[in-house]
């Protein structure tokens, strides 16, 4: 059989980590494991990646033989932001990202209402042209750069079918500019959703139609359309009723390869430990778990000193997580770990006794983090909707238990009759006899047969 030979479109790869790793990982998987296929990768020089991603993944390159294009950037905001004093105060904003804010901001003064008024018009007007001039998010400075070096890869190479990647969904744009010119076999992948996502903010009305149209654009251009889920798939399928049948769900999955080498971590074994990796923001609140550890000193004293809530990553939360702990008198029950390298995170999680995802207000999106826990055969514990796509996975496979936000005496008589089985040394270990099919392995293959078809 013919290799395809597929230019990958992904403005996330190695040495990217932090925040960006479920990006890189999911990128990663399709090259080391597409078998017959020349490979072919376009993304961002590494110099230029904005700071709040951490360039210390130690992944070596290439993964497997494929071809790196890295390319520059084009940044009109920042030119315009640079030129006369009317420019700046037209454009200047205090946030031009997807990403959860860090700063706050507090006025000093009371306002008069009409200068209150007058400055709300005129930050709408600047917010909505700085939301046309970084459209369509935190990646828009590298759209056209990439759409050049990508026409000139796709013709360099041969290239048969581009693929892309999102978000950020500048990917999906350039790869849709790179079709329209070369008219090559393109593919989509949706690892969130674009429309409607509760995690990232629609800062007007204008930004909210342009993500609508430029969504429709890409998926009626594209060849196949990759879910991420089940529930976005259904949700796609609802809005392009007429496209079903180029849609298909590809999961993250876990991949063998990234525990290879893990280092062990020694854990108070007389403790039993609930871990938490990853950022810490907006929705991902780990409020529940607190009152129900609060419940616990309260109501259950055989575990008050027992039970630990710790926590691996950064927080940017609109409250003081040690602050709130002392307060309640949990400051000895939660640990703060703070940030750590992917494989040292693993062996945390791997000596934890239970691990926990937050992912409320969402119906769509299962974390990347939850395939890794199965792979580590450890009950997890979902702070998220029962009929959402991670609970209805969950209560599907057995993988854990799923608990709604306001379920606080719930959850902590979970975690109080999980600390019991361990006292009794019994096991508790979830019934895994699904783990095989998030195979990384397995999940691309099911790529590679759908797109030999095309």
């Amino acid at each position: 059989m013919k290799e395809n030979k597929i230019l990958f479109i992904a403005y996330l790869y190695p040495p990217v980590a932090g925040v960006g790793l479920p990006g890189v990982q999911r990128t990663v998987r399709f090259i080391r494991y597409l078998n017959r296929a020349e490979k072919y990768v376009l993304t961002l020089r590494t110099d230029l990646y904005p700071e709040y991603f951490s360039l210390d993944n130690k992944l070596s390159l290439p993964i497997s033989r494929e071809t790196i294009i890295r390319t520059g950037s084009a940044d009109i905001f920042k030119v315009l932001l640079k030129g006369k004093n009317f420019f700046r105060s037209l454009l200047k904003r205090d946030k031009v990202s997807d990403l959860p804010d860090t700063e706050s901001k507090q006025n000093d003064l009371p306002e008069e209402k009409s200068d209150v008024v007058e400055k709300s018009r005129f930050t709408r007007i600047k917010d909505m042209i700085s939301d046309l001039l970084t459209f369509p998010d935190y990646a828009y400075s590298w759209i056209v750069p990439a759409v050049y070096e990508g026409i000139k890869a796709v013709r360099t190479y041969e290239i048969d079918v581009i693929v892309a990647t999102g978000m950020p969904w500048s990917s999906l744009m350039i790869a849709y500019f790179i079709k329209l010119f070369t008219g090559k076999k393109l593919v989509v992948d949706f690892r969130d959703p674009w429309v409607g996502n509760p995690y990232h903010d629609e800062k007007s009305v204008l930004e909210k139609g342009l993500k609508k149209t430029c969504e429709s654009l890409v998926v009626h251009k594209a060849d196949l359309i990759i879910a991420n889920t089940d529930a976005l798939k259904e949700q796609m399928d609802a809005r392009y009723p007429e496209l079903k049948a180029r849609i298909m769900v590809l999961p993250n999955g876990y991949d063998a390869e990234d525990f290879k080498d893990i280092p062990e971590t020694r854990l108070p074994q007389e403790k039993f430990v609930i871990s938490h990796a990853g950022f810490l923001y907006l929705k991902r609140d780990p409020v529940s778990v607190l009152k129900a550890i609060e419940i616990i000193k309260e109501k259950y004293p055989d575990f008050s000193s027992v039970i630990q809530f710790h926590h691996i990553g950064n927080i940017n939360l609109d409250y003081d997580v040690e602050k709130y702990c002392r307060k309640k008198g949990i400051q000895e029950n939660v640990i703060l770990a703070g940030q750590m390298g992917h494989k040292k995170c693993l062996g945390y999680l791997a000596a934890s006794d239970v691990l926990l995802i937050i992912q409320p207000g969402t119906k769509s999106q299962i974390p990347s983090k939850l395939y890794e826990y199965i792979y580590l055969d450890k009950p997890v514990l979902a702070v998220t909707e029962k009929d959402s796509a991670l609970g209805r996975l969950l209560a599907a496979y057995r993988f854990g238990e799923a608990f709604e936000p306001d379920e606080h005496e719930e959850i902590a008589a979970f975690l109080c009759n999980l600390a019991e089985n361990k006292r009794k040394k019994e096991t508790i270990r979830p019934s895994y006899s699904h783990k095989e099919k998030f195979d990384a392995r397995r999940i691309i293959s099911e790529f590679e047969e759908r797109l030999n078809r095309l």
